[in-house]
């Protein structure tokens, strides 16, 4: 079905993916696609500086989230969040693995609750 969009109509719908959106397609069965629309998470006013202040203050601060790339680089950018800092597609347990890597330990050993770290996990509560 996608194969059947126009180029602009898939220009938009890439254009709509690298600013962060979701695309969503309508499709009817026989003809194909008949329209498509643009989802999107607003970004609170605050974050840039709230970013700029932990990172001032030496935290490393990195983002761990199950959307898009093109969605996480769009966020990333906004909030000022360098890309390297950022890791998208990722389920929930991967997050997890990525935070005990981060802290050097595994998570097969429990190891992640029994030492003392400090760590600051901030989610949208979505899933």
């Amino acid at each position: 079905m996608y194969a059947g969009l126009s180029v602009d109509d898939k220009a938009k719908a890439n254009q709509w993916n690298e600013e962060g959106g979701t695309v969503g397609f309508i499709g009817v069965k026989a003809v194909g696609i008949v329209g498509m629309f643009c989802v999107a998470d607003g970004i609170r006013p605050e974050a840039r500086n709230v970013i700029t202040s932990l990172v001032n203050d030496e935290v490393k601060v990195m983002m761990l989230t199950g959307d898009g790339d093109g969605a996480a680089k769009a966020v990333a950018r906004a909030v000022g969040l360098p890309l390297e800092c950022v890791q998208s597609r990722l389920t929930p347990d991967a997050k997890l693995h990525c935070v005990a890597s981060e802290l050097g330990l595994s998570k097969r050993t429990g190891g992640l609750w029994s030492k003392k770290e400090l760590l600051l996990f901030v989610g949208d509560g979505v899933n």
